[in-house]
């Protein structure tokens, strides 16, 4: 997700470079004029201070170190728990491999 270029796009301002702009897609979503940021398989993840996360679709599978976590992957449904609260990765194991 492009939050610098949405939150300039909210603000009514121009980024000096033509080619940071294109890249705006959440605000229709923000707007309410889109049901999703992205296309409903498009896959993105992301690493930020040593935790790891990759989604698909309603999947979100994530590895938080034990400092701070369990130390594992752990894998949500989305759709049902939106604040991550149920862990479905022993349950789910073909699933945290394929996402």
């Amino acid at each position: 997700m492009d939050i610098a270029p949405t939150t300039l796009k909210m603000a009514g301002i121009t980024h000096s470079a033509p080619k940071y702009q294109e890249r705006v897609r959440m605000f229709p979503w923000l707007a309410g004029k889109e049901v999703r940021v992205h296309e409903k398989d498009f896959i993105h993840g992301w690493e930020l201070c040593g935790k790891d996360a990759i989604c698909k679709s309603n999947w979100k599978a994530d590895f938080i170190p034990k400092l701070k976590g369990p130390g594992k992957w752990q894998l949500y449904d989305l759709s049902p728990d939106r604040v991550e609260t149920h862990d479905l990765a022993e349950t789910n194991e073909r699933s945290l491999k394929n996402s």
